[in-house]
């Protein structure tokens, strides 16, 4: 070999030897890197995290149509970060803040099960109490484990969907009857015995499940895009016709001897069915809210009657051009007619997503499943007394949290990459609210939004936060 080869082939080598060791000395930073996305944004520098947080969340707000969130972040059992984003009312300029108010829901739920497993620590309460449920007796237990006879009725909806509208409601499971258990054993009403065990050891200076009706106006205000306002009307309305027209028809047929129906007949069918259908509805989500959704639903129709009215004349007048005199029976002005209606429905569907307020809910009555009013700041404590088993047995608190396989005490639990975590959500007619906890880790994070279109929102933003969703970086 000549000498210029044989320098050529050193040459070569030592060039695959630099490039071989610089591959090597960068596989350490990219190994950080990917931890630092496995980790999510709570393992990041606060800096870095605030940065991230201010471009993500206001740009996903935007496109989601959500109004205002609050978030608040626990590193290592140190709550680090909180800040609130958008307008606690869009109707006005009030700015959400960290300390904002929300209709925060079954977040209570975790609030009430550690005030329990407080008393269970003082030997007021035993695991087994029995526990009056709609006539029947559960073990305590089985309430905080979500296993109650209520609970039972949408679990396997829940799974497969993930949530179901008024699913608070339905799955109360028995903590109503637990919040009774607890003011008979101490005397003294469940709010004032929250506040002693867990809001005012921490700190949770603004949180209640009653608050004075002067500070209802505190709280932000609620969300809802039109269809479900819609839904919740007219799918209750048409489900009670589909049964009160056969009734009908049977009664004119049978008891009054008649073979055909006349209009008389249909109408009182119609008005019977929307009163069976609205009445429980008002018992279920509240007079007001009902109200509200009757409104926008009059509304709707209203703007859609106008809306077909006016494309019906100017199609008309389009289909016999330079007559301004419409003639009775003439086929342009039938087909005018239907095109309008057609136009007026698919130019109301273009509302349906539009957010529409509701009424703030009353502060007097405490439900325990339904009516905690708390902030990310207060909850973000609370996040960070739970990881520090704060004035409880850490036995007890371990207790509550479980293995990941059993379930928890007052929260879901959900399996991840690195062990597991418990959660909690809380939506309400016009909010969406979150806290997830990695008990392994000491990291968690709650977000709370004012408006039911942050549903997916606040749990695509926790995944980024905990990093169970890979592959968010800082622009």
């Amino acid at each position: 070999m000549r000498p210029s080869d044989c320098a050529r082939v050193r040459a070569s080598l030592i060039g695959f030897c630099l490039v071989l060791l610089t591959m090597l000395a960068a596989l350490p930073g990219a190994q950080a890197s990917d931890a630092r996305v496995d980790g999510g944004m709570a393992r990041w520098p606060v800096g870095d995290m605030a940065r991230a947080l201010d471009d993500y969340l206001p740009r996903r707000m935007a496109e989601e149509d959500v109004p205002g969130l609050a978030v608040a972040v626990i590193r290592k059992g140190v709550l680090v970060f909180e800040k609130g984003y958008g307008l606690a009312d869009a109707l006005g300029d009030r700015k959400v803040s960290a300390n904002t108010l929300f209709e925060a829901g079954a977040l209570g739920k975790s609030v009430a099960a550690y005030t329990a497993m407080r008393m269970v620590g003082a030997r007021l309460l035993t695991l087994g109490e029995p526990v009056a449920e709609d006539g029947q007796a559960v073990p305590l237990r089985q309430v905080l484990e979500g296993k109650g006879r209520r609970a039972g009725i949408v679990s396997g909806i829940w799974q497969s969907r993930g949530r179901v509208a008024g699913a608070d409601l339905v799955m109360a499971g028995g903590y109503g009857g637990l919040a009774r258990v607890m003011e008979d054993r101490v005397d003294a009403p469940f709010e004032r015995i929250v506040t002693a065990y867990v809001f005012k050891p921490f700190d949770m200076l603004s949180s209640g499940y009653r608050l004075p009706e002067a500070l209802t106006r505190s709280v932000a205000r609620g969300y809802v895009p039109l269809w479900q306002a819609l839904a919740a009307v007219f799918l209750p309305w048409l489900a009670m016709l589909a049964l009160a027209l056969p009734l009908a028809f049977a009664a004119v047929h049978f008891l009054l001897d008649r073979i055909r129906m006349v209009p008389r007949d249909f109408a009182i069918a119609t008005a019977g069915a929307f009163a069976a259908a609205m009445v429980p509805m008002g018992l279920f989500i509240g007079w007001p809210m009902l109200a509200a959704v009757l409104a926008y639903a009059i509304t709707f129709l209203v703007c859609l009657g106008l809306a077909g009215f006016l494309f019906w004349r100017f199609l008309a007048l389009v289909y016999r051009p330079g007559q301004g005199v419409l003639r009775r029976g003439h086929r342009g002005e039938e087909r005018a007619l239907v095109f309008g209606i057609l136009l007026a429905l698919i130019a109301g569907v273009f509302f349906l997503e539009r957010n529409v307020p509701v009424p703030t809910l009353g502060g007097n009555e405490p439900r325990v499943a339904l009516s905690l009013r708390s902030s990310a700041h207060d909850l973000g404590l609370f996040a960070e007394g739970f990881l520090a088993s704060k004035g409880l047995d850490p036995a007890l608190r371990d207790m509550m949290i479980g293995d990941g396989r059993e379930p928890a005490l007052g929260f879901h639990t959900r399996s991840t990459r690195d062990g597991f975590t418990l959660w909690q959500s809380g939506d309400r007619p016009g909010f969406s609210s979150l806290v997830v906890i990695h008990p392994l880790r000491g990291d968690a994070v709650v977000l709370l939004a004012n408006t039911n279109k942050a549903a997916d929102l606040v749990q695509e933003a926790a995944a980024q936060i905990m990093g169970m969703e890979a592959g968010w970086r800082l622009p």
